[in-house]
């Protein structure tokens, strides 16, 4: 199934959305800011941001980010996603289901395992 992202009750919504005028030649619609939370609700497992669990999804998103590096790339470099980014997002809605605390450590936990893995390969030299 295939990521849904609704920003329609998120107040004054009209910044998930880039100008026709601003747009680039990929046709990119959605601030990247919106899509980058709408994608990281699948790596967290929380499909609505709201005000009861905004700290909780922030918490989440945070531990990812620390882990893998930030889901918020662009030309101008990469940025965490902040409190604030989160906040203003507050309404957003994704078809993703809510995991437990325990499902989520234990996916941030084979993130981090192998990512560290993956670093150890890099620098260790193979036997010739």
């Amino acid at each position: 199934m295939a990521l849904s992202i609704d920003y329609s009750r998120v107040a004054d919504n009209d910044f998930c959305v880039i100008p026709e005028d601003e747009r680039d030649r990929s046709g990119r619609w959605m601030n990247p800011v919106t899509q980058a939370l709408g994608f990281a609700s699948m790596f967290i497992g929380i499909g609505e941001i709201t005000e009861a669990n905004a700290p909780e999804f922030y918490a989440r998103l945070r531990a990812y980010e620390l882990i893998s590096g930030s889901l918020l790339q662009g030309p101008e470099g990469d940025r965490p996603l902040t409190p604030e980014d989160v906040q203003r997002h507050v309404g957003l809605r994704m078809n993703v289901s809510r995991e437990s605390d325990a499902v989520f450590r234990k996916r941030l936990w084979d993130v981090a395992k192998d990512r560290a893995a993956y670093m150890w390969r890099s620098s260790v030299p193979t036997p010739e």
